[in-house]
């Protein structure tokens, strides 16, 4: 039973990191759009700029699914 125990705890772990992961690209892709979204200053330069970071943040989200 140890060795079906030890691949259990592995994919778990897999999961875990997987999933962390994932989440961390999202947030940055959230909180950006959502902090210019509301702020009534933005210009032109800020959206392109908050549009430029959420385009890297894809690009590693997709970096990320392909080695998956």
């Amino acid at each position: 039973l140890r060795p079906i125990q030890e691949v259990m705890e592995s994919q778990a772990r897999f999961s875990s990191d997987a999933a962390h992961e994932l989440r961390t690209p999202l947030a940055v892709i959230q909180t950006e759009t959502e902090v210019e979204l509301r702020d009534k200053k933005s210009t032109k330069t800020s959206h392109e700029a908050a549009l430029r970071s959420n385009l890297d943040e894809v690009h590693r989200l997709r970096t990320l699914t392909e080695r998956l």
